[in-house]
């Protein structure tokens, strides 16, 4: 018993070190002070391995891109998408600007990322410095961070193809815009003809302009979304105009509510902020 604690150790490294101690001829205070530290190394190592356990687990489902209050048809969509990428390397969402080409992916990422090994989300890529994108997608797949003032150099890109190849990684790359550089940037992940295409990694793609990715997306990887049904646009508005989205509403007002979302055209974000705003004037 040392330190007020029973000491189980898997080896003989406890039973070597005490027998070489006493053929030293060291006292037995000083074997008492040498194992309360060998038990202290051994707790340190359990807390570290605990916390390295919670880091990962953190990491992987509770740090997830945040999703709306209300889903319609996500579900889906999701699986669609699914069944695309077990037959293409690349799967490109397009659609115009509030379609919800950001939420699918979200939804997508949210119920199929714990299928692969690693996973990266790069949300709202055309608003970021593109640098800083690849520098969070080494973090996210090679566990190594670069600092702001950090150049990335080639050792790091070949790292990451070094990942996608070896292992089952999934990339969602949210937002691409139309700039030239972000798609040179990223060509060593979106290269149909690169070595990581016949890999097990995946990469999901969102963009409003077909023309953008279809160099890099097959014709059987691409995914159009198509604007809401009448009866998925009501649900999102009422549950954004009265937070429920089975609200009854009186028949003239119900009148009103329909013209409103006849307007929105089935697009999502039009729906919310307008709902939103009726919620303040509703009263």
């Amino acid at each position: 018993m040392y330190g007020g604690k029973n000491i189980k150790y898997k080896s003989f490294d406890f039973i070597f070190v005490h027998v070489i101690w006493y053929t030293l001829g060291h006292s037995t205070l000083d074997m008492y002070c040498i194992c309360n530290v060998i038990y202290i190394g051994y707790q340190i190592r359990k807390i570290t391995y605990k916390w390295l356990i919670f880091c990962e687990f953190w990491q992987k489902y509770i740090l997830l891109p945040p999703l709306p209050c209300h889903e319609v048809a996500l579900i889906d969509k999701s699986k669609h998408i699914n069944i695309l990428l077990q037959k293409e390397y690349i799967v490109g969402l397009v659609g115009m600007g509030g379609i919800g080409k950001t939420t699918m992916s979200k939804k997508f990422y949210h119920l199929f990322h714990n299928q692969y090994d690693k996973s990266s989300f790069l949300e709202d890529v055309k608003s970021n410095n593109i640098n800083d994108v690849i520098k969070q997608l080494i973090y996210d797949l090679c566990g190594k961070r670069l600092r702001k003032d950090e150049d990335i150099n080639k050792e790091d890109l070949d790292k990451i193809k070094q990942c996608m190849t070896s292992k089952k990684m999934l990339v969602v790359v949210d937002d691409i815009y139309t700039k030239v550089e972000e798609l040179t940037s990223l060509q060593f992940l979106i290269d149909k003809g690169a070595k990581i295409a016949t890999s097990q990694s995946r990469v999901l793609m969102n963009c409003w302009n077909w023309q953008t990715l279809k160099s890099h997306v097959k014709v059987d990887g691409k995914v159009v979304m198509k604007p809401l049904e009448d009866k998925q646009a009501k649900e999102i508005f009422m549950f954004h105009a009265f937070n429920n989205a089975n609200h009854v509403a009186t028949k003239d007002f119900e009148n009103i509510c329909m013209k409103i979302i006849k307007s929105c055209g089935g697009l999502p974000l039009s729906l919310k902020v307008l709902g939103s705003f009726c919620a303040i004037l509703k009263n």
